[in-house]
C-alpha cells in the first residue's frame, strides 16, 4: 500500500494574527496523525512572530507531529520559503497551508482515502468556501466524490486548485526544482501549469480551505492584494507555457487576452471592495487605469502583428519515418506495399527537424507518417525531438490504428505530455479495435481524431508521361502534401517514393533530385514548393477511385489514373 505520511509546509510573513489559527487547524484534523512533521519557514517577518509559533508549539506538547521552525535572516519570498520547506520535509507527501489560511477538519483525510484508493495520483487539491470553481473533467471514482483532472490548457484558465488546497507527491516536486523563486506572485500557478506538464492534477470539489480571518480571494491584504504583480505573474507563467512549447502562438495570444479580462475583472472587485471600505478611488484614477488596460491591449496586438511579420509560415509538412506497414493497402500513395522494412534513424530525424526549423519560422502540422509509423522502436524519441523542435505546431501521428491498444504505457504518456494528435484512418479491420482505443487513449488523456471510414483510394498515375505537368501540379490534391525524406523536401509523396514503384516493377518514371534541405536557402526552398517536378508529367488530374483492399499481389496498374482527355 501506497505510504501516505504527510510533511505539511506553512510559509509566514507577518502572519502574527493569523499563524497560530493555521496551525490550530492543522492540529484538529481528523487525520492528524497521517501528519509527521509542520515545517513554518520564517520568511524574516517584521513582527514577534517566532515567539507566537514557539509558544503555540511549547502550548501543544502532546501533539501528533514535530514542529520545525526554520527563519530566513532576509526576506526571500513565498517560492524560497516552500522550497526550503520542501528541502527539510522527510515525508513521502508534502502539503501546503498559508499563514493566513485555515484548513476544514476533515481536509486531509477526505484526501487521504482518495490518495489511499488511487496511488497512482501524485497531486491533488481542493476547493476553498470562498472561491469553490469547479473547472476540469469530472472524473468516476468509486468513493463518491466529485473528483476533477485538469489539463494544462485547464490551467491556464482558472490557475485552479491553490497551493494551500495542495497535497503533492515529494519526488515530483523535486523534479520540477519547486517554486520559481524569481515569482514573488501567482508562484503556485506556474508550479501548478509545470505540474501539469509531467502529470495529472486532481482535485476534490469540497470546500476544504476557509480563507483566514474573512479576507476575499483578492484585492484586500496579504500577497494577493498586488493586483499588478499577480497579473504579470500570470503572464510570465502563460509565456513559460509558450516557450516549452505546451501551447502554439494563437493559444498564447488567447490566454493573454483572457488574462487581460480576469485582471479587469479583479481590479472592479478590488475597487468594490474599497469603496465598501470608504476608500473609493477617484474618477481619475479610474480612468486612468482603463487608459493603461487600452494601451496594454494595444502592445499585445503589436506584438501578434510582429510575430506575423517575422516568421516565414509552412502550412503542413510530413516526415516518413517507417517506409513498411502492416496493413499494406493496394494502391498506397507512399508505397508502403511495396516497400521493404525500413526505419528511418531518429538522429537523421532530428537533424533535418533543425535544419528545416531554421528555414521555417512556423508549420501549423507536422505529421508524422508511415508505413505504419507506431512500428517504429524509437517512436516515443521522436515525439519528444519533434515536439522540442516544432513547440508551437500541431504534431500529429498518422495511423491505422491497428497497433494503438498494444503499445506501452509509456507511448500514451509521451502523447499527452507532448500534446501529439493521434490521427487515426478508418479502415475497415480497425472498426472492431476503434472502442477499445477510445477508452485507452481518453484514460491517458491522449487527443485523437478518427477519420470517416476509408471504403475507397484514389490513384493518379500515367505510365505515358504525356500529363500536363503544369495543370496537374495546379490541380493536384497532393501537392499539399510535402513531405521530407531523409535530408531532402519533395512536393508530395509520388515524387518522394516513385524510385520504389520503379524498381519493384521495372518502370523507368523519372524521380525528382527533391532538395536537399542542407543546401539550400529559405527562399530557393519556398520557391521550390511553388512549382511542378517532372513526376507531375506522369500524374494525372483525374484519379481514378478503386474500392480499398489490402494488396496480396501488388500489379503496377494499381495505381493507374484515368487517362487526360
Amino acid at each position: 500500500m501506497r505510504k501516505t505520511d504527510i510533511s505539511v509546509v506553512i510559509p509566514v510573513y507577518n502572519g502574527a494574527d493569523t499563524i497560530s489559527d493555521a496551525l490550530d487547524s492543522v492540529l484538529c484534523q481528523t487525520a492528524v496523525k497521517a501528519v509527521r512533521e509542520v515545517i513554518v519557514i520564517n520568511d524574516a517577518s517584521e513582527e514577534d512572530t517566532t515567539q507566537i509559533i514557539k509558544k503555540w508549539d511549547e502550548a501543544n506538547p502532546r501533539k501528533e507531529f514535530r514542529l520545525i521552525l526554520h527563519e530566513f535572516k532576509t526576506n526571500r519570498g513565498v517560492s524560497a520559503a516552500r522550497n526550503k520547506g520542501i528541502e527539510l520535509s522527510s515525508q513521502n507527501l508534502v502539503a501546503f497551508l498559508d499563514a493566513d489560511d485555515k484548513w476544514m477538519p476533515d481536509k486531509l483525510k477526505i484526501q487521504l482515502n482518495i490518495l489511499r484508493k488511487y496511488p497512482e495520483i501524485k497531486a491533488l487539491g481542493t476547493g476553498w468556501d470562498k472561491l469553490n470553481l469547479k473547472p476540469g473533467k469530472q472524473v468516476k471514482n468509486s468513493l463518491g466524490y466529485d473528483l476533477r483532472v485538469m489539463d494544462i490548457k485547464t490551467e491556464l484558465l482558472y490557475f485552479w486548485p491553490s497551493a494551500q488546497s495542495m497535497i503533492i507527491d515529494r519526488e515530483e516536486l523535486l523534479k520540477l526544482g519547486g517554486f520559481d523563486e524569481s515569482m514573488r506572485y501567482a508562484e503556485d500557478g506556474d508550479l501548478l501549469c509545470r505540474l501539469a506538464e509531467k502529470c495529472r492534477i486532481y482535485y476534490v470539489c469540497n470546500e476544504l480551505v476557509s480563507l483566514g480571518h474573512g479576507k476575499n480571494p483578492f484585492g484586500e491584504k496579504g500577497l494577493s492584494a498586488n493586483l499588478k504583480a499577480m497579473h504579470k505573474g500570470f503572464q510570465k507563467t502563460v509565456k513559460g507555457c509558450l516557450k516549452r512549447g505546451r501551447i502554439n502562438a494563437v493559444e498564447y495570444v488567447f490566454f493573454l487576452l483572457w488574462e487581460e479580462i480576469k485582471y479587469i475583472r479583479r481590479l472592479r472587485i478590488s475597487a468594490g471592495i474599497k469603496r465598501s471600505c470608504n476608500k473609493a478611488p477617484s474618477d481619475t484614477a479610474n480612468g486612468n487605469a482603463v487608459l493603461s488596460l487600452l494601451k496594454r491591449f494595444a502592445k499585445i496586438c503589436l506584438a501578434l502583428l510582429r510575430f506575423i511579420k517575422q516568421r516565414t509560415f509552412l502550412k503542413s509538412i510530413e516526415f516518413q519515418i517507417v517506409d513498411h506497414c502492416n496493413l499494406n493497402c493496394r494502391g498506397c500513395s507512399h508505397f508502403s506495399n511495396i516497400s521493404e522494412k525500413r526505419f528511418i534513424d531518429a538522429r537523421v530525424l532530428t537533424k533535418c527537424f533543425d535544419k528545416l526549423n531554421s528555414h521555417i519560422g512556423y508549420v501549423y502540422s507536422v505529421a508524422l507518417m508511415g508505413g505504419e509509423p507506431l512500428l517504429h522502436p524509437d517512436l516515443i524519441d521522436i515525439m519528444q525531438y519533434c515536439r522540442d523542435r516544432f513547440p508551437l505546431s500541431e504534431i500529429r501521428i498518422v495511423t491505422n490504428g491497428l497497433l494503438l491498444d498494444k503499445m506501452p504505457e509509456e507511448f500514451y504518456r509521451a502523447c499527452h505530455k507532448n500534446r501529439i494528435l493521434i490521427y487515426i484512418s478508418k479502415y475497415p479491420p480497425t472498426i472492431n479495435k476503434l472502442d477499445k482505443i477510445k477508452e485507452i487513449l481518453s484514460l491517458y488523456q491522449v487527443r485523437y481524431f478518427i477519420s470517416s471510414t476509408v471504403r475507397e483510394f484514389s490513384v493518379c498515375l500515367n505510365p505515358e508521361g504525356t500529363s500536363d505537368m503544369k495543370y496537374t501540379f495546379e490541380h493536384c490534391g497532393r501537392k499539399s502534401c510535402t513531405i521530407v525524406r531523409d535530408d531532402h523536401i519533395y512536393v508530395c509523396p509520388i515524387s518522394a517514393y516513385i524510385d520504389k514503384y520503379n524498381k519493384r516493377f521495372g518502370q523507368n518514371i523519372p524521380q525528382p533530385e527533391g532538395l536537399n534541405l542542407y543546401d539550400c536557402s529559405t527562399d530557393e526552398l519556398l520557391e521550390y514548393l511553388k512549382n511542378p517536378v517532372r513526376t507531375c508529367s506522369y500524374c494525372t488530374s483525374r484519379c481514378k477511385y478503386i474500392n480499398w483492399s489490402c494488396s496480396g499481389d501488388p500489379d503496377k496498374t494499381d495505381w493507374y489514373g484515368k487517362t487526360d482527355d
